[in-house]
């Protein structure tokens, strides 16, 4: 599924936090990234099939 304009917008902070916290990205479960971040750990996993 392509990323709409809407998707974008909040693509944004998720590529922030993976410079910022690249080490603890790797470590921390998916579903404690989505929350940190104020989404779904399903709309994290697309987000992260098109990077």
């Amino acid at each position: 599924m392509p990323l709409t304009d809407e998707c974008f917008a909040n693509f944004q902070p998720y590529q922030h936090f993976l410079r910022k916290y690249l080490g603890i990205a790797q470590q921390v479960p998916q579903h404690f990234i989505a929350s940190y971040l104020g989404s779904t750990p399903e709309w994290l996993s697309r987000v992260g099939r098109q990077l």
